[in-house]
């Protein structure tokens, strides 16, 4: 990760950590940056179903879409947080990606391969102009957030 010359660091999020989304109460105390993209568009995004939730967001490398999302600056207490809201490196496994601002971030990957992706659900919307990828909010996806 590149310095941020303290002791925080850069986290791009995209679905649920959003502003406005049910998972945003962690970053709370995190300063916002800004919106942002990926600088690349080598990715997919997926609705994610598994035994736990249904509409959960997934990003994996491979595909043609850049990433739209938030850039948060986080301490050491959110980024643990952050890394067991996520199961870090057993459903998702964050990593450092490029983003079309310049700055170098941490994003979490999905891998884990036993739960089902669903590459058309209705809450990833992609541009087809600009080759984006967003999470958005849907009347199927919010009653998903609340149970």
């Amino acid at each position: 990760m590149r310095d941020t010359g303290d002791d925080t660091h850069l986290v791009f999020v995209y679905g649920t950590l959003k502003s406005d989304f049910h998972n945003n109460h962690l970053l709370e105390t995190a300063e916002f940056v800004g919106e942002d993209r990926t600088r690349d568009h080598g990715y997919t995004m997926y609705a994610v179903s598994s035994r736990l939730a249904r509409f959960c967001p997934a990003v994996r490398d491979g595909g043609e879409h850049a990433v739209t999302g938030e850039l948060y600056r986080v301490d050491a207490r959110i980024l643990a947080a952050l890394d067991a809201l996520e199961d870090n490196g057993i459903t998702y496994l964050r990593r450092e990606i490029d983003l079309h601002s310049g700055a170098v971030a941490w994003l979490y990957f999905h891998i884990d391969d036993a739960e089902t992706l669903l590459p058309d659900a209705s809450p990833v919307h992609i541009d087809t102009d600009t080759g984006e990828a967003r999470w958005i909010r849907t009347p199927e996806s919010i009653k998903h957030e609340e149970t």
